[in-house]
C-alpha cells in the first residue's frame, strides 16, 4: 500500500500566512492547523514551523497543537540549519530561544529582519 508523502508550504491569506499540507497522492490542500495565523513564518529542518503570531507572540505549530514560547513578542523570525530559532523583537533586537523556555538578547545592536547562512 503506498503512503502518502505530506510537504508544508506557508501561503499568504487575507493579509496573513496560513501553513497547509498536502498529501501528494491526492489534490486537497488541507489546513495544518486551522488556528495557526501569523504574520511571519519559518520551518526547521525538521518541519517544525514557527510563527510570528497575529499578536506578536512567537509560537511553535505542530498539528494538534500551538505553543507560545514564552512571553517574548517579535517582528521576525528564523531558523538555523541546526534548529535554533531567532527573532527580532518589539525593540529591535536580536533573540536566540533556548528550546526550553528563555530568550536571550544577541549584542546590544538592533536589526528589521533575521536570517540564516546555509
Amino acid at each position: 500500500m503506498a503512503q502518502a508523502v505530506r510537504t508544508s508550504i506557508a501561503l499568504p491569506v487575507g493579509g496573513f500566512l496560513s501553513q497547509f499540507n498536502r498529501a501528494l497522492l491526492g489534490s486537497q490542500w488541507v489546513p495544518f492547523n486551522a488556528l495557526a495565523q501569523g504574520k511571519k513564518v519559518a520551518v526547521a529542518p525538521d518541519g517544525t514551523v514557527y510563527i510570528i503570531g497575529t499578536d506578536d507572540g512567537v509560537y511553535q505549530i505542530g498539528e494538534q497543537q500551538i505553543r507560545r514560547l514564552g512571553l517574548v513578542t517579535g517582528q521576525d523570525v528564523s531558523v538555523s540549519p541546526s534548529g535554533q530559532v531567532a527573532i527580532i523583537g518589539m525593540d529591535s533586537g536580536v533573540y536566540l530561544y533556548d528550546g526550553g523556555s528563555r530568550w536571550s538578547r544577541l549584542g546590544s545592536g538592533t536589526a528589521r529582519q533575521v536570517t540564516w547562512g546555509r
